[in-house]
């Protein structure tokens, strides 16, 4: 095989991996993001931590794709190409529970999750009783 054509298929596959580690460990899970993202403040925390996340997600392919381009492999484009497909979908998916949250008004703010935790898991009356002997 093709020294150059394995090369590409290896960086286009580390880009498009490294998408959704970026974005996770800069934003909370899409079921958090649908409870909790009641408050403009938290949305717009949100929407920052979607730009860093894909800022380094796309950092990351341009590095790969300058290497792949200086070595004249096959299909040089395909990490920027892989990373702008993989970060839509995922930008997709984040501004669905942003707007979910928002539009459906169960959400909370996020500084207020160990509250609204305990409200759903309906263990204040049993904790209450506990603590009250």
């Amino acid at each position: 095989m093709n020294p150059a054509l394995v090369m590409m298929l290896g960086f286009t596959l580390t880009s498009v991996s490294e998408v959704p580690n970026f974005l996770a460990g800069l934003l909370p899970s899409l079921m958090t993001i649908g409870r909790f993202a009641a408050d403009p403040e938290d949305r717009a925390k949100l929407r920052r931590g979607e730009v860093i996340g894909m800022t380094l997600a796309f950092g990351t392919a341009l590095g790969l794709t300058f290497i792949l381009k200086s070595n004249d492999a096959p299909y040089w484009w395909l990490p920027l190409a892989g990373t702008a497909i993989v970060g839509g979908v995922l930008l997709y998916e984040y501004e669905s529970a942003i707007a979910k949250a928002q539009n459906e008004n169960h959400a909370e703010r996020m500084d207020h999750q160990p509250d609204a935790l305990l409200k759903r898991l309906s263990i204040e009356a049993p904790l209450d009783a506990l603590f009250a002997a």
